[in-house]
């Protein structure tokens, strides 16, 4: 896999060009979660030749956990590594997003501990301790994304969740959304999804 490279590396003209496109528009986001990826500023932010509104949730879903656990990083330094560190689902092309299963060299990079399942059921029985999530799936619908449309499409969401009531927060579960979105538990929102990859994040002690 090679090094993890992060900004202070050399960059490819495209990363470069983007990075300063991206750090521009972050400016009105002001450090904010992110709720949906097909809203301004986030929707016009660059991955590669892409948009993040196209073929963002997997950053946005590692910028969100980073967020969430007390690790803030801007989102435009998160797209720069993923792009330099080819975390995209083809690793020649940014068109069809990130791989969800490539998410933990950046959580290794930077030192974020996890629990990463295969298995949805182990998944599911580990979050039920409360803390965070990043979980991904196919979504049993006709793809929006614009090289897309055959098939169903990939999601990645990140969660938080109540060790009490079970009761899931969802940041970015529709693209549109400008709020989160609250479920009963994770069983509930992969109802009737099929599952590709889960991590587990405990809560933090700040």
């Amino acid at each position: 896999m090679g090094r993890w490279k992060d900004i202070s590396a050399a960059m490819s003209g495209r990363t470069s060009v983007n990075l300063e496109h991206n750090k521009r528009l972050e400016e009105s986001l002001a450090g904010g979660i992110v709720h949906g990826q097909a809203v301004e500023p986030v929707c016009s932010m660059r991955f590669g030749r892409n948009t993040l509104k196209h073929c963002g949730c997997e950053i946005i879903a590692a910028y969100n956990i980073m967020l969430l656990t007390g690790r803030y990083m801007p989102l435009c330094e998160v797209i720069s590594e993923f792009e330099m560190n080819r975390l995209s689902y083809l690793f020649f092309t940014t068109f069809f997003g990130s791989n969800p299963k490539k998410l933990r060299r950046f959580f290794d990079a930077h030192g974020v501990e996890y629990d990463f399942f295969k298995d949805v059921q182990q998944f599911i029985e580990k979050t039920k301790s409360g803390g965070y999530s990043i979980v991904s799936f196919w979504v049993n619908s006709f793809s929006e994304h614009r090289f897309n449309r055959i098939g169903s499409g990939l999601h990645t969401v990140a969660c938080s969740i109540d060790a009490k009531t079970g009761q899931t927060t969802v940041y970015n579960r529709y693209n549109g959304d400008s709020e989160p979105r609250i479920y009963q538990s994770i069983d509930e929102i992969l109802y009737d999804r099929k599952y590709i990859a889960g991590y587990y994040f405990a809560k933090r002690e700040l």
